[in-house]
């Protein structure tokens, strides 16, 4: 490589090297704690804590009498199996 890459290259990477211990040598450290939140949150089954609803009526109708935005999550099972073990 030639000297200017080589000059240019260092002062880089140490920069990169003080903000290191911070947020790891990638900047993960928020992607870290985000998934070290999920998790705590997995360890507590706060998802069990959803009010599921059967059927998109019936999640429309208390859509509309509570004023709320629906979130619709859709499971497809392996090879459109119904049930299915595996996603």
């Amino acid at each position: 490589m030639s000297r200017k890459i080589w000059a240019l290259m260092i002062p880089l990477l140490l920069t990169q090297a003080q903000s290191a211990p911070a947020k790891g040598l990638f900047g993960l450290g928020d992607v870290n704690e985000a998934k070290d939140a999920a998790l705590t949150c997995e360890k507590q089954g706060k998802w069990k804590q959803i009010h599921w609803r059967q059927t998109m009526d019936e999640a429309m109708a208390d859509s509309a009498k509570t004023q709320k935005p629906l979130m619709v999550a859709l499971v497809v099972g392996k090879k459109g199996e119904k049930n299915a073990s595996e996603c």
